[in-house]
């Protein structure tokens, strides 16, 4: 299929908002956007990545402007072949807990 052997750096961006304009005094400034986004990882098969919260506002669809997206592994007869999901799932670990991003401290 389209997604065997492909490594999550192939199938994910991460991009930055900012906003831009002249303030009151004239004068151009910069502003970031921030996302506060949601991960659900499921048996390292599923990925759920979103900004929606689990309320009306995110779901009813007249407040809050949302965006999600799902990664998916297919069947995977061999659990040492690592997978996009499992990919993305062990290098957000590593970024979290201050790990090189390849592997080599694991």
């Amino acid at each position: 299929s389209y997604w065997d052997g492909k490594s999550a750096e192939s199938l994910l961006s991460v991009c930055f908002l900012s906003s831009v304009g002249k303030s009151m005094s004239g004068r151009w400034e910069v502003g970031e956007v921030f996302i506060h986004s949601k991960v659900l990882v499921v048996d390292d098969k599923i990925a759920v990545i979103g900004s929606a919260n689990v309320n009306d506002r995110s779901f009813v669809g007249n407040s809050d402007s949302e965006i999600g997206v799902i990664l998916t592994d297919g069947d995977n007869p061999n659990p040492e072949n690592v997978g996009c999901v499992k990919d993305f799932r062990l290098r957000l670990w590593r970024q979290y807990l201050g790990l090189s991003l390849d592997g080599q401290d694991d």
